[in-house]
């Protein structure tokens, strides 16, 4: 091999390898979510907000004829629905704004 040439692939390799183990130390601790997966958990909390917000607290109301609190819980609950549903419009519309 000449004084100059192209190193050996085993070289490459280690020095790859070693590129590699650098990076992870660096983000040790720390999840790096790609775009796609940071969309798809911001999507998945929207939909579970809807659920928990808009959908759980409907089907007690109407079983029970009337909301089974006080007017501060009946205006939080409300306005909660009306976030949940916003926030999940808002993804699955495309409209969210930075």
């Amino acid at each position: 091999m000449q004084a100059g040439g192209p190193p050996s692939s085993d070289r490459d390799a280690r020095r790859i390898q070693q590129h590699h183990h650098q990076q992870q130390q660096q983000h040790y601790g720390r999840l790096r979510l790609s775009r796609m997966d940071f969309m798809i958990l911001h999507l998945t909390l929207a939909d579970l907000s809807v659920a928990g917000f808009t959908v759980l607290p409907q089907l007690v109301w109407d079983a029970l004829g009337q909301f089974p609190g006080n007017d501060l819980l009946c205006r939080s609950v409300a306005y909660l629905q009306v976030a949940a549903r916003d926030a999940c419009c808002r993804h699955t519309n495309g409209t969210e704004q930075n």
